[in-house]
């Protein structure tokens, strides 16, 4: 039987506008807020609901590179120059620079409430203190760009994957890393790394333009190959149930997929349907608090979508 797409409703709800470069990092807390850290140094609070502009939290005279929340209360802002900038939400006062890389910093993800690590383009990785925001340690990991991390939180796996080609799985137990397993995966390299918890499926994309799904119970055996978009893969997001996918690519298109059907692709948002992104899109968020999407752009807008996915009505 022919595989027949779920009624899909795309709304642009927002253009959140107010950065003056490119917008490349994303994330969001848990009362309807997402931050955005940009091109031209500001760090930025938008409210998902009222669709307000935005407030200006804290300016640099450096580039951000990525964005990370800490306990729910605490920004991290990895820089292009390696230093990591951290502002507390509550007391809406700026805490501290520090430098953690040698190189630009392309993602903050906590751990625990415990630990956050920090990686970057000098192919290490920080371990922080989330109480104190002191480096812990500092493990070198590539001669390459360590570009994208992933935290699986019940074995206990740190996944990261790097512009030398490969994917890295440690184990991380009491601050030490023990390699389980490395592998080529996407040339030249793996920028995107996601795990849904409906399936043992690790999903990553790359500079190759494609994804590929492995299957982490099978010794991360390679079981679908897609060729995806036409240029690099930046970033991908889950939906909040983990059945669907959404990708951006440097191609200006966001495209959303089926997992529970093969990784069908059902949904290309662009320009033209849909007055999307007119340059490369950079990073997605799919909020579970309203069932909205954001996505940041080269083009320096930050745009809020509806979807209403009805998987019970075909076409």
């Amino acid at each position: 039987m022919a595989y027949q797409r779920p009624i899909i409703r795309v709304q642009k709800l927002h253009e959140h506008i107010g950065h003056k470069a490119p917008v490349f990092g994303l994330c969001n807390d848990d009362n309807g807020n997402f931050y955005s850290a940009s091109g031209d140094g500001l760090v930025a609070k938008w409210d998902s609901q009222s669709l307000s502009d935005a407030k200006a939290l804290f300016q640099s005279n450096v580039p951000f590179y990525s964005i990370g929340l800490i306990h729910n209360q605490i920004l991290a802002c990895g820089s292009s120059v390696g230093m990591v900038y951290f502002y507390d939400l509550m007391n809406k006062a700026f805490i501290k620079s520090v430098i953690a890389h040698q190189k630009s910093i392309f993602q903050i993800l906590e751990l625990d409430p415990q630990f956050f690590v920090t990686i970057g383009g000098d192919g290490t990785l920080n371990i922080w203190n989330s109480e104190n925001l002191s480096l812990v340690f500092q493990f070198k990991i590539s001669s390459e760009s360590l570009r994208t991390a992933y935290f699986h939180q019940e074995h206990q796996w740190l996944i990261l994957g790097s512009s030398d080609s490969k994917i890295r799985v440690f184990e991380l137990k009491s601050l030490k890393l023990k390699l389980l397993k490395e592998w080529k995966a996407h040339e030249p390299s793996v920028f995107s790394l996601n795990l849904t918890k409906n399936y043992p499926y690790l999903i990553s994309t790359g500079r190759d333009a494609s994804i590929r799904v492995w299957n982490y119970e099978n010794n991360f055996e390679l079981i679908h190959e897609i060729p995806a978009h036409i240029q690099t893969i930046n970033h991908l997001a889950l939906s909040p149930d983990e059945f669907y996918m959404i990708s951006a690519s440097m191609d200006k298109l966001i495209k959303l997929w089926d997992i529970k059907n093969d990784f069908k692709l059902i949904k290309v948002i662009d320009k033209n349907r849909n007055d999307s992104h007119t340059a490369s899109v950079n990073h997605l968020l799919w909020l579970k608090y309203n069932d909205s999407i954001i996505s940041c752009s080269d083009d320096k807008k930050i745009i809020q979508w509806a979807i209403d996915i009805d998987p019970q009505q075909k076409e």
